[in-house]
C-alpha cells in the first residue's frame, strides 16, 4: 500500500494503540515504555501529514518509496528521532526548541531502557519526565487540531497533568524567590551603578523589562526563528514574514536575575514566544528587520537552509 510506512492516519492510530497499552500495563516501567513509544509515533504524524518524504531517509530506496515508487519494503528506512524533532520545529513554529528538548528527554530515557543494561525509566521517577511528556503531547495535538483525549486515556492524562501542576508550582516558587532577591539587590544600587550595569549590555541584544528590577535590562536568549506565515504583495513587490522565536533563558545584569530555561521564563510572567514581523523587498533585499543584526543573520541562515537543506544527523 502506498505510503503504508509513512501514513498520517496509521501513525495516529498506532499512537492511540500504544497509549492504550500503557493504560493497561501492569507496572510503571512497562507503562513508561508504551507511553514513550506512543509519543514517538505522535511526533512523526505531523511530518507524515505534510509529506511522506519528510520521514524517509534521502539515501537509497527510501525517498523513492515516499514518492510512490514501488521498492522492497525491507530497503525503506525512516529518519532518526533527532531529525524528526528538527523538522517538526520548522513545520510548527510554535513547537520550539523547549518542546524539542522535552521530547528528547523522554526519548533518551526510552533509548536507555531499550538499548542498554541501565534501568532507564526504572531509575527515573514519573514525576521527572511525565510533565515533559504531557507538554509535548499537547503541543503536537494543538498543531494537528486534535485533543489529547482523542488519543490518550483519561487516567494517564490526569496523572501527567497532576505531576505537571506540582512541577510548575515548584518552579513558580523558585522563580518568586529569585524575583524577590533581584528586587532587594536593586534597592541597594545607586543610580550610577544602575547606569554602569546597563551600559555593560552588548549592543543588539534582545531586551525585555526585568520583572525583578523593572529596568529595560533583561537580556533574552532566543531559539532559532521559525516562519509562522509569509505573504507576497504583488502591488508593492514586498514579501512579509512572521517569525516566532522561543525564549530559552534570560539574565539581567542590573539586578542579577537569572532565568535558566523557558519554564522559569514563563513562571516569571514573560511570554514563551516572541513574534517578529519582517519584510523583504523583492528587488532591494531585506529591510525593516526590527533593527536586530543578530536576528538578521539568523534569518539569512534560515533562507539558506530553506534553499539547500541541512545535513542529516544520527542519534
Amino acid at each position: 500500500m502506498k505510503d503504508a510506512m509513512f501514513s498520517y492516519d496509521e501513525f495516529i492510530a498506532k499512537s492511540k494503540l500504544y497509549f492504550g497499552r500503557a493504560d493497561a500495563a501492569s507496572d510503571d516501567d512497562e507503562r513508561a515504555i508504551w507511553q514513550s513509544l506512543g509519543l514517538e509515533f505522535l511526533l512523526r504524524a505531523p511530518l507524515a501529514r505534510q509529506s511522506a518524504a519528510l520521514l524517509a531517509l534521502p539515501e537509497g530506496d527510501s525517498i523513492l518509496y515516499a514518492a510512490g515508487v514501488t521498492v522492497p519494503l525491507k530497503s525503506v528506512k525512516s529518519i532518526p528521532t533527532k531529525t524528526v524533532l528538527e523538522r517538526l520545529q520548522k513545520l510548527d513554529a510554535q513547537f520550539g526548541a523547549d518542546r524539542a528538548r522535552q521530547a528528547a528527554l523522554v526519548v533518551a530515557l526510552r533509548n536507555e531502557e531499550l538499548h542498554s543494561s541501565s534501568p532507564g525509566f526504572g531509575a527515573a521517577s514519573r514525576e521527572e519526565w511525565l510533565p515533559a511528556w504531557m507538554d509535548v503531547v499537547e503541543a503536537v495535538c494543538v498543531f494537528l487540531g486534535l485533543a489529547p483525549e482523542d488519543l490518550v486515556q483519561p487516567e494517564l492524562l490526569d496523572e501527567a497533568r497532576t505531576y505537571r501542576k506540582t512541577s510548575q508550582g515548584a518552579i513558580s516558587g523558585g522563580v518568586k524567590q529569585k524575583l524577590l532577591k533581584g528586587a532587594e539587590f536593586f534597592k541597594g544600587l545607586t543610580a550610577d551603578e544602575v547606569l554602569l550595569r546597563k551600559n555593560s549590555i552588548p549592543a543588539g541584544k534582545p531586551l525585555n523589562e526585568c520583572p525583578a528590577c523593572h529596568q529595560e535590562s533583561l537580556v533574552l536568549t532566543l531559539g532559532r526563528g521559525r516562519t509562522q506565515r509569509s505573504e507576497y504583495d504583488e502591488d508593492s513587490g514586498e514579501i512579509r514574514y512572521t517569525i516566532l522565536r522561543v525564549v530559552l533563558e534570560a539574565a539581567c545584569p542590573v539586578c542579577g536575575l537569572l532565568l535558566h530555561d523557558t519554564a522559569e521564563v514563563v513562571a516569571a510572567g514573560l511570554e514563551r514566544l516572541l513574534r517578529f514581523d519582517l519584510s523583504e523587498d523583492r528587488y532591494d533585499g531585506w529591510r525593516d528587520a526590527v533593527g536586530e543584526s543578530e536576528l538578521q543573520a539568523e534569518l539569512d541562515q534560515m533562507l539558506r537552509e530553506m534553499a539547500w537543506g541541512e545535513e542529516y544527523g544520527n542519534e
